[in-house]
């Protein structure tokens, strides 16, 4: 609950004061969730999730219009019920089919029950998205709006510019998919090395958009903007090769680079 409790308000356990499933009560009412926020100004909000303590901190905030918990199945026939709503402004779906997979029986790329249940979700998810982009409302629907509300403050126009791009790319895809969908090879999931490892971030300055997310959502709070707002690891001992914030960047500016130490007497280093 303390990672979902840090999600849904946008600060840490260190403020929220959710540290585990146990400490729910603990919790710092003066950080709203982003659901909240969202009643606040007078927006619908769904809430269907597969896990009842990640509905918990919204529940509580008494900051959703519909609320359901049920089963992965039910979650998603309910999504797709409330993404079809022209009324509903905003819709938090959970799925827990990775994270079960993976508590269950590793997280690993090489643990095929995970690797299915990702791709299981990447292909409901594509569902839901369907189901937006099929509303009759959608190309009236000020998109903009509702990105300045949720961004990280001060990063509006980045991402406003930014989700302009990636609608034009999209409608020139659509007129033109033979030239802006090559057929391509899709792309495979790196192993980790075993044993001792020296882990590096490979991050490209002229994609980063100074959006905050990695930032705000690394674990090990590892990561900073700099002074020209472009982020950089400020804590190499800390960090511990997660991938989380390679995983999350919307514009694919970090990698993650785990490298085995072959012999660390004479730090002979291979490439893994």
């Amino acid at each position: 609950s303390a990672g979902w409790t840090t999600l849904v308000t946008g600060v840490d356990s260190e403020k929220h004061r959710v540290l585990n499933n146990g400490s729910l009560a603990l919790r710092d009412y003066d950080y709203a969730t982003f659901a909240q926020r969202a009643i606040d100004v007078d927006l619908t909000v769904a809430l269907i999730a597969q896990w009842a303590p990640f509905a918990t901190p919204i529940h509580e905030d008494d900051a959703a219009t519909y609320r359901m918990i049920g089963g992965y199945d039910f979650v998603v026939e309910q999504t797709v019920e409330q993404l079809e709503l022209e009324d509903r402004d905003l819709t938090i779906v959970h799925l827990d089919e990775v994270d079960h997979a993976g508590h269950a029986t590793g997280f690993s790329p090489d643990n095929p029950a995970y690797i299915e249940a990702i791709e299981l979700h990447d292909g409901h998810t594509g569902e839901m998205l369907d189901t937006i982009l099929a509303r009759e409302t959608i190309a009236d629907e000020d998109w903009l709006k509702i990105i300045a509300k949720f961004v990280p403050r001060g990063s509006e126009k980045i991402n406003e510019r930014a989700f302009g791009k990636g609608r034009d790319w999209i409608e020139e895809a659509r007129n033109n998919p033979g030239e802006m969908l090559p057929d391509a090879p899709p792309p495979g999931m790196p192993a980790m090395p075993a044993g001792d490892v020296e882990i590096n971030l490979e991050i490209i300055d002229a994609w980063c958009k100074s959006c905050n997310i990695c930032v705000r959502l690394c674990p090990e709070r590892c990561l900073e903007l700099n002074e020209l707002q472009i982020v950089r690891l400020k804590g190499p001992d800390a960090c511990t090769g997660c991938r989380l914030c390679e995983w999350l960047c919307p514009d694919f500016a970090i990698t993650v680079n785990r490298v085995r130490l072959k012999d660390n007497k004479t730090d002979k280093r291979e490439a893994a």
